[in-house]
C-alpha cells in the first residue's frame, strides 16, 4: 500500500469517528466568546465570488475539522443546501487537482480567516458552515452562517 493510500485511508478513518461525535451548533452571531460565520452578500447570481469569514471570538484556539482541499474548494468552510422539504443538506465540490489532505490548521482566539469560491449554479437557499474542535478539550462544534440565495441575477 503507498504512503498516499496510507495517509487517505487514515483520514478516512479519522473523518468517520470525528462524525460520529456530538456536535455543538452555534448560529451566526457576532458576540464575544463565540466564532462566527459571514459572508459578504445575501444573494449572488451562479458563478459569482462569495466571500466568507469565520471570526474565532472565544479565549481558545480553534482547529477546523481536516479535510480534503482541492482547487475551488471552500475548506475550511463546508456549504449547505435547503432541499425542498426544509433540511439542510452538505453540497459536494468536484475533486479538481491539486488536491492535499489537511490534518489541522489553528485560528488562533481574536483571528479570522477569509476565503472565496465561486456560487453555485443551481438556484436555492444555501449557508456555510465552519466545523470546529477547540483545543481545550470541550466538543467539537459547527458554526452556521446566515442563509444566502443563489438566482439568475443575485436575487
Amino acid at each position: 500500500m503507498s504512503q498516499r493510500s496510507i495517509s487517505f485511508l487514515a483520514l478516512a478513518c479519522v473523518a468517520g469517528i470525528i462524525s460520529t461525535l456530538a456536535v455543538t451548533v452555534v448560529f451566526a452571531g457576532k458576540g464575544a466568546g463565540s466564532v462566527s460565520v459571514t459572508t459578504d452578500a445575501s444573494s449572488y447570481a451562479p458563478g459569482d465570488p462569495v466571500s466568507v469569514t469565520v471570526v474565532n471570538g472565544t479565549a481558545t484556539p480553534i482547529a477546523p475539522i481536516g479535510g480534503i482541499v482541492c482547487q475551488g474548494s471552500p475548506w475550511p468552510f463546508g456549504v449547505q443546501r435547503l432541499d425542498d422539504a426544509g433540511e439542510w443538506q452538505d453540497v459536494e465540490f468536484p475533486r479538481t487537482p491539486p488536491c492535499i489532505g489537511i490534518a489541522v490548521a489553528l485560528l488562533g482566539p481574536g483571528a479570522s480567516q477569509t476565503k472565496t469560491f465561486a456560487a453555485l449554479a443551481d438556484p436555492g437557499t444555501y449557508r456555510v458552515v465552519y466545523a470546529y474542535n477547540p483545543t481545550d478539550g470541550s466538543r467539537q462544534a459547527l458554526a452556521v452562517s446566515d442563509p444566502y440565495d443563489v438566482g439568475e441575477s443575485g436575487l
